[in-house]
């Protein structure tokens, strides 16, 4: 499933839609994740005095890692938000361009500017 966005090097890649198959692929893992961790949580919900040791600590540790984490994801986030690369790479400077051409030119005037990227 990932040859093909592999072998388009010409367009953007990765292409998100090239690897669409890969899915239900990638969604298999949390779920099992997200299984044993309920099936923790119920585990420890219903008393079972025996395996109580054994379903609190895979418990705590998940509930830790899906926090930190989240944490971390968060910040890798919001510094790739306000970075350079994505400025350029999402046409930034189009934009500012576009603003800059609605202040200047009024509704009164009959002229239209295109601005086209590379895309």
């Amino acid at each position: 499933m990932l040859l093909p966005s592999a072998l388009a090097t010409g367009e953007i890649t990765p292409s998100n839609l090239r690897m669409v198959g890969l899915f239900p692929f990638l969604a298999i893992p949390p779920a099992w994740g997200l299984h044993a961790v309920l099936s923790a949580v119920g585990g420890i919900r219903l008393g079972l005095a025996k395996t109580r040791r054994r379903r609190v600590l895979p418990a705590v540790l998940a509930l830790g890692l899906l926090v930190v984490g989240a944490g971390r994801t968060g910040s890798i986030y919001a510094r790739w938000a306000g970075s350079d690369a994505l400025y350029r790479a999402a046409d930034g400077e189009m934009a500012l361009a576009a603003e800059a051409l609605d202040v200047v030119l009024d509704d009164a005037d009959a002229v239209t500017v295109y601005i086209a990227s590379e895309h």
